[in-house]
């Protein structure tokens, strides 16, 4: 598997947290329960997700596949991931999903397929040598991936909260990045002062 010197560093990061925490968010390093479940609701409000094939890049534990179960949101999963610690975690957690080990980045990771949504939450945010960079080589290929759209969050550049270790996104230069793949996009910086979250979809949104 062909992974960067940031993946490698965030594989590690999640397997050192996994020892500590266990299934909990803090496995993931959110820093509530609340704030990873805004997160999930906030992706989700990109189009209708109700038997739609999803694919969750970074997916960690499933949480996210958990918490639309938990909505009664019924969806064809498959999640990808970097750690296969945390992975044998989710299976051993949720044993009726699939994962898949690796990058998407890497073409040694199979996904022959097309899905209808592609998700990435809290994926960017311990990139320390080039997030910029890789929000548009991931991004790009998470549109290459999805019929329907696409749906990432990242911390933000315009907080005045910003902690050391962190990878904070420009929202503009992310915008105009995202404008180059589709017209049809929506940036919401609405819910949270430290995060955004740009929607990318094949078509317009409202009739």
């Amino acid at each position: 598997m062909v992974i960067s010197n940031d993946e490698r560093h965030t594989a590690s990061l999640y397997s050192e947290l996994l020892k500590a925490h266990g299934s909990s968010f803090r496995s993931l390093n959110w820093g509530s329960e609340e704030g990873q479940r805004l997160r999930f609701e906030v992706l989700s409000g990109v189009g209708k997700l109700q038997g739609a094939r999803v694919l969750d890049v970074g997916c960690g534990l499933g949480h996210f596949a958990c918490w639309m179960e938990a909505c009664g949101i019924e969806v064809e999963y498959t999640g990808v991931d970097l750690s296969a610690k945390l992975l044998e975690q989710a299976a051993r957690d949720n044993p009726g999903l699939r994962f898949i080990e690796g990058s998407i980045l890497d073409s040694q990771t199979v996904l022959d397929e097309e899905f209808d949504y592609v998700f990435a939450s809290g994926l960017f945010y311990s990139y320390r040598e080039s997030g910029e960079e890789a929000i548009k080589r991931t991004v790009t290929r998470m549109w290459e991936l999805a019929r329907v759209g696409v749906a990432f969050n990242t911390l933000s550049g315009w907080t005045e909260d910003k902690s050391e270790n962190e990878f904070y996104a420009d929202p503009l230069k992310t915008v105009a990045f995202c404008q180059s793949l589709s017209p049809w996009l929506v940036f919401r910086h609405d819910y949270h002062p430290r995060d955004f979250t740009v929607y990318l979809t094949r078509e317009a949104r409202c009739a």
